[in-house]
């Protein structure tokens, strides 16, 4: 409808290595979030692989959910509400600009927060206040 189907490439299902490999070789990530009611407090998994490999998430779903706070505190993408039209246009832009002038799009902070061992020592604390 757009005439971006010259720019598109339909891979269908693929192994999980080579998904992992394109997300690293990508220059922005999408993190489309369900329409749902939860949706304020989910956090897919999917957000702390996308951070790990320090490339720019655009993310689509509520404002002030989850997933924006953790993203503005870690300064790893933006989330925008599906109709923000402006504000994602602006956010590629930026992000294109950078790649194109080889700066360095983000300042990522606090990310070992999120880490894999961080979560677990987190939900041990948790568990041992019972």
């Amino acid at each position: 409808k757009n005439g971006l189907t010259e720019n598109t490439e339909y891979l269908g299902s693929i192994p999980r290595n080579d998904a992992l490999k394109l997300t690293l070789e990508s220059s922005v990530l999408l993190l489309p979030l369900n329409k749902a009611d939860n949706a304020m407090g989910r956090i897919p998994g999917k957000l702390f692989e996308q951070m790990r490999a320090h490339v720019p998430v655009l993310c689509l779903g509520p404002k002030e959910c989850d997933v924006e706070n953790i993203l503005n505190e870690t300064n790893t993408g933006k989330c925008f509400e599906y109709s923000d039209y402006k504000g994602i246009k602006d956010y590629v832009l930026r992000i294109f600009d950078a790649f194109q002038n080889e700066n360095d799009f983000l300042q990522i902070k606090n990310i070992e927060k999120y880490s894999v061992e961080n979560q677990v020592k987190k939900i041990i604390s948790y568990i041992n206040e019972f």
